[in-house]
């Protein structure tokens, strides 16, 4: 195979998507690839309790063949959650388990993959004391949260004197304070576009612990994101409709309908092409809405674009 070419091989029992193939006697690795998270959840379940175990190896194979697909078992309910980038993603990968790997399942109702960040700034101090077993666990965190919208992930700053907080207590702060906020916290949905600042820390050196600074961090962390307000984020997709002429003013009503901001009109070849963003949430449905518009004449397609905060009227 030369530059260019398309090659299959059988046999690689190991390998996914992003790995690099090359020879041993000249080792590489090229730069992976970049998947956008799953934005859109559905329950399913085996139609039978004799095929528990094929679904689990079916999902398993899926997992690893589509880096934008997941699964996972939520905790509250027990219950099998498939995720995918949105509606026909997930039906078409049901549509696999089905008839390529043989296993009937049942679906639930899709769920859209929340998010939620603060309002504004603020900041909340908790002071760990506690005696476990003859020894006393001391320490002092004060924690300061803010918005930022370009973090796609919190982001931890250190910005304590280091003469009063221990850094060897550093990893055990950051640890208490970015687990709290994968959900531990507002809604219960993880935390982005968000700034979490070590503002202080203090201790008495002989009664230091690793648990106590991240139990201490931990709590400051859910007073500081109380107090700074929670403001629940859904994701936003863009999207691109083709439409006969006579149909345009069919599908911009129902765009306008499920909250799209339209960004771009034009025509091209005849067929009038709508671009803008819309929420995820808002397009459940919405294949076969705009086929009963255009006599099946449109077509659309979506991709990841952002998070956006929920009208407060709409939050969940």
């Amino acid at each position: 195979a030369v530059a260019g070419d398309i090659a299959a091989v059988i046999g690689l029992r190991f390998t996914v998507t992003g790995d690099t193939l090359c020879t041993k006697r000249a080792p590489v690795v090229l730069e992976s690839m970049q998947f956008a998270e799953p934005v859109i959840s559905l329950a399913i379940e085996p139609r039978s309790s004799a095929d528990k175990d094929n679904l689990e190896a079916a999902l398993a194979k899926l997992s690893k063949d589509d880096p934008t697909f997941a699964t996972h078992v939520d905790e509250d309910t027990g219950q099998t959650l498939i995720s995918g980038m949105g509606e026909l993603h997930l039906e078409v990968l049901v549509r696999r388990l089905e008839e390529e790997f043989r296993v009937p399942v049942h679906t639930g109702k899709p769920r859209v993959a929340y998010k939620q960040t603060v309002g504004a700034r603020a900041e909340a101090e908790h002071v760990f004391e506690r005696v476990v077993g003859e020894k006393t666990q001391f320490a002092r965190v004060r924690i300061r949260v803010e918005p930022d919208p370009l973090a796609a992930r919190p982001l931890f700053v250190d910005c304590a004197d280091p003469a009063v907080m221990p850094k060897r207590f550093l990893p055990n702060v950051k640890s208490g304070a970015l687990s709290s906020a994968e959900g531990g916290v507002g809604y219960g949905y993880p935390a982005v576009q968000l700034r979490v600042t070590l503002v202080e820390g203090a201790t008495r050196e002989q009664d230091a612990t690793e648990a106590a600074f991240e139990a201490a961090a931990s709590r400051a962390f859910q007073d500081a994101f109380e107090a700074a307000g929670c403001v629940v984020l859904e994701p936003i997709k863009k999207f691109e409709v083709q439409t006969p002429e006579q149909y345009m003013g069919d599908v911009l009503g129902d765009l306008n309908r499920r909250r799209a901001v339209i960004q771009d009109m034009a025509e091209e070849e005849g067929v009038r092409v709508i671009k803008g963003t819309v929420p995820i949430s808002e397009m459940f449905g919405y294949s076969t809405a705009l086929r009963s518009q255009s006599q099946g004449r449109a077509s659309y397609s979506m991709g990841p674009h952002s998070y956006a905060p929920v009208p407060p009227e709409l939050a969940p």
